[in-house]
């Protein structure tokens, strides 16, 4: 799950992706405001991949995943099976 971004231009497209399902739906006006996305509703191309420097210098290959500050919500279904492949870190 992944609360509304602050960046006024981001936020609009969440907003935007909401309604499309929930026609009522308010832009929240507060960054505060606890609204989420499910992290089914975002594409891979929505997480950014690196190696861990810490990791490395103890001898493991670990990747971490981090969530991109300008992803866009983008899956209108979700499969029941839907499992995120990785660890969801928030930014």
């Amino acid at each position: 799950m992944y609360q509304f971004p602050s960046d006024p231009a981001v936020r609009a497209k969440w907003v935007q992706f909401v309604r499309r399902h929930r026609y009522d739906f308010k832009d929240p006006t507060s960054k505060y405001t606890s609204l989420h996305v499910c992290s089914a509703h975002f594409e891979e191309s929505s997480y950014e991949r690196s190696l861990s420097i810490l990791s490395s210098l103890e001898g493991q290959d670990k990747n971490e995943v981090m969530f991109k500050k300008d992803a866009i919500p983008t899956r209108d279904t979700v499969r029941s099976n839907h499992r995120v492949p990785f660890s969801l870190m928030h930014w």
